[in-house]
């Protein structure tokens, strides 16, 4: 049984470590290959160049961090005796710059002192003092025991309330500063620290701030300033058009990132980034996090609106709705409807080629294969007392058989899956319950709360689940001390501890995670020793190593993760060799490059990524040549869309047009599958994209009309999608008017969305798509 899919829209199958079947009791976590790499500030420590020893009135004891242009110093104020941190432009920087850059970034170190001089407030870092030595400007201010955001999530995400508490507390700082009349424009998690002592956050850096009514020197018409992954779009557009609610956006960013441990967006190149931030929806954060509650990510939401006239009118109306979420009253905001949003690696079904009357012949044979399952298990559970173990075999048949079956895993039979999954979990309670106190069938119970713990985590949560497993690895843990050689044992116990691992890890608790995999891997390496030549175990021990490194990743430990991540693959490459035709080792191996792909896209190392893409693709192609199944046709789709992000204009056509071959038959074969659906729309969006950077503006509007009349076709089913007709009509109006005044791209668009109109049917899409057209058309207008 595979656990959980990934959440990520960015995040493929392929990028899990390889979720098999309940029989060898994997569980899988998904490797979202944009999870970001905060650069938090390091503790003390001294620079490599050289450190003055005093600056003015301050001796310098070390050096706190470094940034692009400044260094801040952990000194000592000799006249106050007191210990600051001493904030300085590097030397080395302003040497090499020409007068005009210098003068720019001696404006910036201004306007932070000016700006945290005229500041107050308990939440903020205090400002001791502005001076100048030796012609070396410096801000001394109060030294901050303790992290900033961006460290702390290095270890995963932050729980709801105090999330909610920190950002609350920065809402508080950053209205406290609009009062003032001054703009923060670069809030992030490396500017909220979190203080040590008294566990405040503090916001810092006020160095791109700027007076709301007056212009600064540091930004001329169209230029873009802050962090891309934390700008608004109208920042990212251009940074002199910034306002109140620019700082509200970045706000929610950063709570984004606090429940989700990963920006909103995140490309391989700024530019791509910012491409993101004013072109893309995000991801609905509790679709990355299940934990996070649903008025939480309503706040987070609603302050990212695209249009600033939808988020909060301000700082303080956010910190007002935290506060009613933190006391448990009703919030004000309404939850944003789900849009139709692709889910770029999704499911797929058996066997591109296959027909609909193939498809269907299929599933019938699954549905007789899992209702006589169910038949006998009802009628074995009725015997239980008098044989209980045929009845706990007969259970065991039913999960093996509905957790095993492929075409259940089709998005449209998920609730069917789901059901059948409850049923048998209820047979397991009720043993787990009459049995509870029979030492003779310890094993057997051992066994049961694991497989609790499975169906748990795929129909409930994973926080549930976890009690299951725990039981599980007690009585597991027992017995294996009194058998230690046992493989059976050992096998159990390996299972349990590595499904604790891919819970604790989708719950966010990554050093937990790490330990749990840590024994599983121990004791797999135990089960290697014992048979060598078990491809199973070997095959098992290259997953945990997997699982490993994926969490490595996650938690910034990229040297960690590169290492187990480099086992797994070298461990699957011998097992390929060894066994050239067995499609599982094979896909393993697939996906052990794809994975790798994704980190070194993460990390800009673009020709390494390139490569292993590569390999991915050729390594599905052979496999789906070999034994064509749900994932391969699915995983060498996906591969082909992650190398298109990383290729110039005309070989990503060529790339995202491979994933649309492979996934074209799949959805006219299943045409009420959404995601299939999106998959096609925002193939469409990208190529059109892609044909502009080329000028071929024709071809580019040729994709836009047929990823609209997609989009209109999903719209007819369900309103959540008038958002994407919207969204496609206006670029495709952008694109058709190119050269022209704005005006000619609303008029076009007003005509497209009168097209669209009277092709819906008279329903509540109608009336949402109305609402959407006329949202944008007052955006164009003003």
């Amino acid at each position: 049984m595979s656990s959980e899919r990934p959440m990520d829209p960015t995040a493929d199958a392929a990028s899990r470590s390889a979720g098999e079947s309940s029989g060898d009791g994997e569980a899988s976590i998904p490797d979202h290959f944009f999870t970001p790499d905060p650069d938090g500030l390091p503790g003390p420590d001294h620079d490599d160049g050289k450190v003055p020893e005093r600056i003015g009135d301050y001796e310098v004891i070390g050096t706190l961090g470094k940034g692009g242009m400044g260094i801040v110093y952990l000194a000592r104020q000799q006249a106050a005796r007191r210990t600051v941190a001493l904030k300085v432009i590097r030397p080395e920087h302003l040497a090499g710059m020409t007068d005009e850059q210098r003068e720019r970034a001696l404006t910036r170190f201004r306007t932070e002192a000016q700006a945290a001089a005229r500041l107050d407030h308990e939440n903020m870092v205090t400002l001791y003092d502005v001076g100048e030595s030796d012609g070396q400007q410096f801000l001394s201010m109060r030294y901050v025991e303790g992290k900033s955001l961006a460290e702390i999530l290095r270890f995963g995400p932050i729980d709801n309330q105090p999330a909610a508490s920190y950002i609350r507390q920065v809402c508080r700082a950053v209205g406290e500063a609009h009062q003032q009349g001054i703009l923060h424009r670069d809030l992030k998690p490396q500017n909220i620290l979190i203080d040590a002592k008294s566990d405040r956050a503090l916001v810092t850096d006020f160095g791109l701030a700027k007076l709301i009514e007056q212009e600064d020197g540091l930004t001329r018409d169209g230029d873009v300033m802050g962090t891309p992954q934390y700008m608004s779009p109208e920042q990212a557009r251009d940074s002199a058009g910034v306002t109140v609610r620019s700082d509200v956006y970045a706000i929610g960013a950063t709570l984004y990132h606090m429940l989700t441990a990963r920006p909103v967006f995140q490309a391989a190149t700024v530019w791509e980034t910012l491409r993101q931030v004013m072109d893309r929806q995000p991801v609905a954060p509790r679709r990355l996090n299940p934990a996070i509650d649903l008025d939480l990510d309503t706040i987070c939401l609603k302050c990212l609106e695209k249009d600033p006239d939808r988020r909060y009118d301000s700082a303080g109306a956010v910190a007002d709705e935290l506060e009613r979420y933190l006391s448990g009253v009703p919030i004000r905001a309404r939850p944003i409807s789900a849009l139709g949003r692709l889910r770029r690696w999704s499911r797929r079904n058996r066997l591109i080629a296959a027909s609909a009357a193939t498809a269907l012949a299929c599933l019938v044979l699954a549905f007789v294969a899992v209702t006589v399952s169910l038949v006998q298990t009802r009628a074995a559970f009725k015997r239980s007392e008098e044989s209980f173990k045929q009845a706990l075999d007969a259970v065991n048949d039913f999960f093996t058989t509905v957790s095993e079956e492929t075409l259940l895993d089709q998005p449209g039979l998920k609730p069917l899956r789901h059901d059948l999954m409850r049923q048998a979990l209820e047979y397991y309670k009720r043993f787990l319950v009459q049995r509870a106190d029979d030492p003779t069938i310890a094993d057997l119970m051992g066994v049961t709360h694991y497989r609790v713990g499975l169906i748990t985590a795929e129909i409930e949560s994973h926080e549930a689940a976890l009690e299951h497993f725990d039981r599980a690895i007690e009585i597991q843990r027992r017995r294996l001390d009194q058998r230690p050689d046992t493989e059976s044992n050992l096998r159990e116990l390996a299972n349990s501890f590595n499904a604790r691992g891919d819970s604790l890890f989708h719950l966010g608790r990554l050093e937990s995670s790490l330990n749990s995999f840590r024994q599983s891997k121990k004791l797999r390496q135990q089960l290697v020793r014992l048979q060598p030549d078990d491809i199973e175990y070997r095959r098992l021990l290259a997953n945990t190593d997997m699982n490993l490194g994926i969490v490595f990743k996650r938690s910034g430990n990229l040297i960690a993760a590169f290492a187990a991540l480099g086992d797994a693959t070298e461990l699957r490459q011998q097992l390929s060799m060894e066994h050239p035709d067995d499609p599982s080792i094979l896909r393993d191996v697939a996906k052990g490059y794809y994975a790798l792909g994704g980190i070194y896209a993460q990390h800009g190392k673009l020709d390494l990524a390139h490569s292993k893409y590569d390999r991915a693709v050729d390594s599905f192609s052979q496999l789906v040549r070999m034994q064509p199944a749900i994932d391969d046709h699915y995983l060498l789709s996906g591969s082909y869309f992650a190398r298109a992000g990383l290729e110039e204009p005309s070989a990503a056509i060529d790339d995202y047009r491979r994933a649309m071959l492979e996934l074209g038959p799949i959805a006219a074969i299943n045409p009420n599958v959404d995601k299939y659906q999106l998959m096609l729309v925002n193939c469409g969006a990208e190529i059109a994209y892609r044909y502009e950077q080329l000028s071929a503006l024709d071809d580019a509007v040729a994709a836009l009309q047929t990823a609209r009349n997609t989009a209109l076709a999903l719209a007819r089913r369900d309103d959540r999608y008038a958002s994407e007709v919207a969204r496609v009509l206006l670029e495709l109006a952008r694109l058709e008017t190119h050269g022209q005044p704005e005006t000619a791209m609303w008029t076009r668009y007003q005509r497209h969305a009168a097209d669209a109109l009277v092709e819906l049917p008279q329903s509540a899409t109608l009336t949402q798509l109305k609402r959407e057209i006329d949202a944008r058309i007052d955006a164009l207008a003003n």
